[in-house]
């Protein structure tokens, strides 16, 4: 809790107080160095933190070998499938989509090992994943079990830009931020939530490299 922000008589920061204060004191212009302390210092604070690699990968390519197999290739990555025509036809369809999108649609045409493989291309690019306990006190606060789901999927903040977000995104009460970050070396995307209460200053302090 804040203490400096309370006022006489120990009453709590309204919501927009706190929404105002954190526009004017959290910089998501400039890139964080992050070290190993941010894992340890997300369960302390209690807010939820996922480091995920720079890199937005998608679809660019898809080479069939020997018709024995079908090689993906997005970025620097690529997944192998089992070679088959019709899938072959269809792949170009999907030239630009993200991990993400393959698992979808993957999961939605029947595709199940293209799911599976872009699933876990989608989670290997997570560096860290910390502090979930707080997006699951905030589905049981509001009793959303779907929250779980959608804030805890490593592909969820792909879509934003960096700042800071608040109604607009999450429920009443609570903040997110994203923003660029180097984690040990590696050049990297920082996405947080918590509550707006959470003394964010005090974290980041704390959790920059030394």
């Amino acid at each position: 809790m804040l203490k400096q922000l309370h006022v006489s008589g120990g009453r709590i920061p309204t919501q927009s107080a706190m929404q105002q204060y954190w526009s004017e004191r959290l910089d998501t212009g400039h890139t964080l160095k992050l070290g190993q302390k941010l894992k340890t210092v997300a369960s302390e604070f209690n807010v939820y933190c996922l480091l995920s690699r720079a890199q937005t990968l998608r679809l660019e390519e898809i080479i069939v070998v020997d018709e024995r197999y079908l090689i993906l290739v997005l970025g620097e990555e690529a997944l192998v499938l089992e070679y088959s025509e019709p899938v072959a036809r269809f792949l170009p369809n999907l030239i630009g989509a993200t991990p993400k999108e393959l698992e979808e649609i993957g999961s939605q045409v029947g595709l199940y090992e293209l799911r599976d493989k872009a699933s876990r291309l989608k989670n290997a690019n997570v560096l860290l994943k910390e502090g979930e306990i707080s997006v699951y006190e905030m589905a049981k606060e509001l009793n959303n079990p779907k929250i779980i789901r959608l804030f805890l999927d490593p592909s969820f903040p792909d879509s934003l830009g960096d700042g800071l977000y608040f109604e607009d995104l999450l429920p009443s009460g609570y903040l997110a931020l994203k923003q660029k970050a180097n984690y040990k070396g590696e050049e990297a995307e920082l996405f947080c939530i918590g509550s707006l209460y959470s003394d964010y200053e005090q974290f980041f302090k704390v959790a920059k490299e030394d």
